[in-house]
């Protein structure tokens, strides 16, 4: 296995806004950690996802690649803390323009443990630092900041009671 740290929070800052971000290194993997309590009525399935990220600075150039990757585990109450995380799925987008918002494709993620709604889903983002393409580009030469990752889940036809 691969080194990896944990990514930096830190704030993104330029002439006119700044933003609070993961960053995620560029001469190792890291990864973070990411809870979201899924609401009652999600079907308990795999969820689609997308990561909505940037280059850390000007040394990154166009047609770099990042690779990120996504797992995620059910947890809900009584149940052990045993960092399951499930299978990992891979992220990949390709850098356009340095100081712009880039957002990937969506992956689908599968979510270990047992299917009950209004279970808190724990996911560990991670990037591959050193992700070339398969040999076909050059991996991205700079941290990547993450902004956010948008989830997206099917509902089932009716809520569970509370």
């Amino acid at each position: 296995p691969k080194n990896t740290d944990g990514a930096v929070a830190e704030t993104f800052s330029l002439p006119n806004a700044t933003h609070d971000v993961l960053r995620f290194l560029h001469t190792k993997d890291t990864l973070a950690d990411i809870n979201i309590v899924m609401p009652d009525d999600w079907d308990g399935g795999a969820v689609k996802v997308k990561v909505y990220w940037a280059p850390y600075n000007a040394d990154g150039y166009a047609d770099q690649w990042v690779r990120f990757k996504l797992s995620g585990a059910r947890m809900g109450n009584d149940e052990a803390l045993t960092g399951l995380t499930g299978v990992a799925s891979d992220i990949d987008d390709q850098m356009i323009a340095v100081n712009d918002l880039h957002v990937t494709g969506a992956a689908e993620v599968a979510v270990a443990g047992a299917a009950l709604a209004g279970k808190m889903v724990h996911l560990v983002l991670s990037r591959d630092y050193d992700f070339n393409n398969g040999g076909e580009g050059v991996a991205l030469s700079t941290g990547a900041c993450v902004f956010g990752v948008l989830v997206q889940y099917k509902k089932t036809m009716t809520a569970e009671a509370w």
